[in-house]
């Protein structure tokens, strides 16, 4: 289909924490055929401060037990998780949004049905 000359054009940059990155660059991830461009940024600067980090963590309250989930976090990729009866793919991250440019979901969701493998 193509943008055409004239058409409006629209580019997405989702900055991603970093902390070895440094001040990073952005790196080019896909371009949509609504003219829109995904870039993906990693740097040092889009990470919380520390005493402002995110809590990563599921509560089993009736055993008084807490799961640090931080090693689940993906910077780079997305989890699959497949529904085996109905052939459904879902693509999930775990306390962060899905890292953009392998899907078509909106931005900054946690979770997206992928469609059927």
């Amino acid at each position: 289909v193509g943008c055409g000359k004239k058409a409006g054009r629209t580019s997405e940059i989702i900055f991603v924490c970093n902390k070895d990155a440094g001040d990073g660059s952005p790196v080019f991830l896909n371009e949509f055929t609504s003219c829109t461009y995904v870039f993906q940024w990693e740097t040092k600067w889009a990470c919380p401060v520390e005493d402002e980090a995110i809590s990563c963590q599921a509560s089993n309250f009736a055993q008084d037990e807490d799961y640090d989930l931080t090693p689940l976090i993906h910077n780079k990729r997305n989890w699959i998780a497949r529904n085996v009866p109905d052939r459904k793919e879902f693509q999930i991250n775990v306390c962060r949004p899905l890292v953009p440019g392998s899907h078509r979901c909106a931005p900054y969701m946690g979770s997206c049905a992928a469609g059927s493998v």
